[in-house]
């Protein structure tokens, strides 16, 4: 519920943007977390429809982290991915 203005002098919000991999933004997940999450439910979902194509959709964060994952690449370095 805040801007980005708002958060330029947050220390939580500098930590979250720098330590993706380690951080928790305050009250939600963590990029592991999120990472459990949607590797598992993309897993199942390639398991239940075997030679089918699949559309997932969510945010920007989220498709970072799953290709992070997919990459095996550092949490650390989402930021470096622009999705539009």
């Amino acid at each position: 519920g805040k801007s980005f203005e708002d958060l330029v002098d947050d220390v939580g919000f500098a930590r979250w943007n720098q330590e993706r991999g380690t951080a928790r933004p305050p009250g939600g997940e963590s990029i592991p977390e999120v990472e459990a999450r949607t590797t598992s439910f993309c897993e199942r979902m390639a398991a239940e429809h075997p030679e089918q194509m699949i559309v997932l959709v969510s945010h920007a964060d989220v498709i970072k982290t799953m290709l992070a994952h997919y990459l095996g690449l550092s949490f650390d370095n989402l930021l470096r991915f622009d999705i539009d």
